[in-house]
């Protein structure tokens, strides 16, 4: 046991606190111990419920970095519940969005950020939150054409919307990183 305490309080950095209190022990020092605490058994998967929610910005930040290194070390799965996007995106290899209960995506971070699979999932991931236009899309040939009271796009990958009528009600999201100035919004040759 002793071993084991000694080899786990080294891969933690906490040797140095073994004979301390936890009153005696700050935030980021009792994560630590808590992970310690864990370890020793040896679990087939970790579960963590919002283990950072009472820490400090940059406890926090540091934390995230410590349980990343020890994943990669202890190659165990991890599930890690977040109510924090950005640990969710930038902590997990895939992660499940929950709503009301229900799973509404699974995937990596990469592909729920550019390819979320519901108008819940787009506005909850990034930072600022995705842009909706309400508007009518048309099958023009080559081309399907988006329009509202405001502006008018062509778009000229038509795959994307084989699923769609024309004249159909749909809602275009738009990440705030994705819109240029040099788009004249009332011209009705933009192409996207």
């Amino acid at each position: 046991v002793d071993i084991k305490v000694h080899e786990t309080a080294s891969i933690l950095k906490i040797n140095n606190l073994l004979k301390r209190r936890p009153k005696e022990l700050s935030g980021g020092q009792r994560q630590r111990v808590a992970l310690g605490r864990a370890m020793v058994r040896d679990p087939k998967v970790f579960l963590f419920d919002e283990p950072l929610s009472n820490l400090d910005a940059k406890l926090r930040q540091e934390m995230r970095l410590e349980i990343k290194k020890l994943h990669k070390l202890l190659n165990i799965t991890m599930i890690y519940v977040t109510h924090d996007q950005t640990e969710a995106m930038t902590m997990g290899d895939r992660i499940a969005i929950l709503r009301n209960g229900s799973i509404e995506q699974i995937d990596t971070p990469d592909k729920i950020y550019n390819n979320p699979r519901s108008k819940f999932v787009a506005s909850f991931i990034g930072m600022p939150q995705m842009n909706f236009i309400e508007g009518v899309i048309n099958k023009k040939g080559d081309f399907i054409e988006f329009k509202n009271a405001d502006m008018k796009f062509k778009f000229k990958n038509i795959d994307q919307f084989s699923n769609y009528g024309s004249k159909q009600s749909v809602t275009m999201g738009i990440r705030p990183e994705h819109i240029y100035n040099n788009v004249n919004l009332n011209d009705s040759d933009n192409i996207l």
